[in-house]
């Protein structure tokens, strides 16, 4: 019983485009994909807006939540790992291509280096 309401957290949390929550290895394959994709096209949208407008103060805050966001790190992490040309090429560190808790253990740690991360102004 208790894996069945595990898992069935890990569901729930996983439909939550903000959730930064520890996830199994199930977690990466059951990642909404879609929702993730549509969170983060409509923060660039309003970032485009807002720089339109001249609104740089919106402007900053967004790119913030932007940077920050559980949606953009996983689908970078995707872009790098699973849909990139160069995927099965070795990195300096020799490993060819990562398994899902690899990939999980890689959002973490770029959820901890965005926390650190400040945006610079251009001046």
């Amino acid at each position: 019983m208790s894996r069945s309401v595990g898992k069935l957290e890990v569901t729930v949390a996983m439909n939550k485009p903000n959730s930064d929550l520890v996830m199994n290895t199930e977690g990466w394959k059951t990642i909404n994909w879609r929702q993730a994709e549509r969170y983060v096209f409509k923060l660039q949208k309003r970032i485009y807006a807002a720089s339109r407008r001249g609104d740089v103060k919106q402007c900053r805050k967004l790119q913030k939540t932007l940077m920050r966001s559980w949606s953009n790190r996983v689908l970078a992490v995707r872009r790098v790992t699973v849909e990139n040309q160069g995927k099965k090429t070795a990195g300096v560190d020799g490993i060819k291509s990562l398994p899902p808790e690899a990939r999980l253990q890689l959002v973490r740690e770029l959820q901890q280096f965005a926390i650190k991360l400040t945006t610079k102004r251009a001046i």
